[in-house]
């Protein structure tokens, strides 16, 4: 098996850049080859730089530049940024690539992320992003996770299909999540809609997009504060 690490980049060079690089570069996987393949998008500070070091002595990193021009912050513009960016990182994957991980480079995940999210030939896993605020831990990403034509919420019981203990069914995923490579050889892209755009086009083929709340993925709240 071979497994791609697909993570993105832009200005991260002041928001714990070595600590995330090396979380990343931590990833155990039994019986299959892992790569990371780093996309870096409409970055102006020093992130491309230090990424390039790391791969000029990692042979499992490649690091790829690809700005889309897009400027502004409001939702709708930085989707649309980043859709295009992963799009990239997408057109990269190799004939012989058997599995895409998509991994938010800000986020944290288990060692063995890529076991953890294994799915069969014709289905797509995502972990279970959260963020502590204070005392209270909140489900992270309620803009991307939706069942049935309706967003999670961020707190529980979080959705109808929502189940504690076991693998359910959804509509689409985002932040951490793994998809068969041989969907993304047949055309599937974010287009405009980041990963909504690519989970419309695995359902499109057949592809069942599940979420294992079993799988922790941890948002840093002192990324989440700095700056963006």
């Amino acid at each position: 098996m071979r497994t791609v690490l697909l993570s993105f980049w832009r200005n991260d060079a002041a928001r714990d850049l070595a600590g995330r690089l090396a979380h990343l570069l931590d990833k155990h996987a039994l019986g299959e080859e892992v790569s990371c393949l780093w996309v870096v998008g409409d970055s102006t500070d020093d992130t491309e730089a230090v990424l390039r070091a790391v791969a000029h002595v990692n042979r499992r990193v490649t690091v790829v530049r690809h700005d889309t021009g897009i400027v502004g912050e409001d939702r709708e513009t930085r989707l649309r940024r980043f859709s295009r960016t992963a799009d990239a990182g997408l057109d990269l994957i190799l004939p012989e690539d058997d599995r895409v991980l998509i991994h938010e480079s800000d986020l944290r995940s288990p060692r063995t992320i890529t076991q953890r999210l294994a799915g069969a030939r014709d289905e797509a896993v995502a972990g279970w992003p959260t963020l502590t605020i204070g005392t209270q831990t909140r489900f992270y990403d309620t803009f991307v996770f939706r069942a049935q034509g309706v967003p999670f919420t961020g707190y529980p019981p979080y959705h109808a299909v929502y189940r504690p203990d076991q693998r359910f069914a959804v509509d689409s995923v985002g932040s951490v999540w793994s998809l068969p490579a041989w969907a993304v050889h047949d055309g599937v892209r974010g287009g405009d809609q980041g990963a909504l755009g690519i989970c419309a086009g695995l359902r499109a083929r057949g592809v069942r997009i599940l979420v294992d709340p079993m799988v922790p993925v941890v948002q840093p709240r002192a990324l989440w504060e700095g700056p963006t």
